[in-house]
């Protein structure tokens, strides 16, 4: 009797109870990963160093594919949309960095790197409050590449796009570096 007790308890265990506590593994690590992205991100977002925002912006977007890989449930911590709009805060961050070591190095690639991020963040739409500023640094990166005629398509049609939304920053910084284009 006392065998059979053993062995029913022993098929509970293994049948119900495991899968149960590898389940709660899971969702503490996924509830536990989407607080380091947010987290992470704020740390990217308010960082003075470019060097700082670039760690955190990264290592944002590693957290964000982790969790979109499905490595990870996350349904229930946070909606699908809010890990993307991270992913694209992360990017935006990056293309920002690479934007900057341009400038200071005058090296065309970081331009390019710049561009790329800037074009995913367009492409992914997730943060649609702040696209006429990625359209800018878009924009900034082709200008400084010395691609003149596509950073004043780009900087017309994001001042067409500012006027339709009245959108006054964006489109104050879109006629600036206009002007300075034009200046050149």
């Amino acid at each position: 009797m006392n065998t059979i007790i053993r062995h029913i308890a022993s098929f509970l265990i293994v049948s119900i109870l495991l899968p149960l506590s590898a389940l709660a593994k899971d969702r503490v690590l996924s509830q536990s990963t989407y607080e380091a992205l947010v987290l992470t991100c704020d740390s990217a977002v308010n960082d003075k160093s470019s060097v700082d925002m670039f760690k955190h912006a990264h290592k944002t977007v590693i957290l964000a594919n982790m969790l979109e890989s499905g490595n990870a449930n996350y349904d229930n911590y946070a909606p699908i949309d809010s890990v993307h709009y991270y992913k694209s805060v992360g990017l935006y961050y990056m293309g920002r960095y690479y934007l900057e070591v341009g400038r200071e190095t005058s090296n065309k690639h970081y331009y390019q790197l710049a561009r790329n991020y800037f074009r995913n963040v367009i492409n992914s739409e997730n943060i649609k409050e702040h696209l006429p500023d990625v359209v800018n640094y878009l924009a900034e990166a082709y200008h400084l590449n010395s691609q003149t005629d596509s950073a004043i398509y780009i900087y017309q049609n994001n001042i067409d796009r500012c006027k339709n939304t009245n959108n006054l920053r964006p489109l104050s910084n879109a006629y600036l570096h206009l002007g300075i284009i034009y200046s050149e």
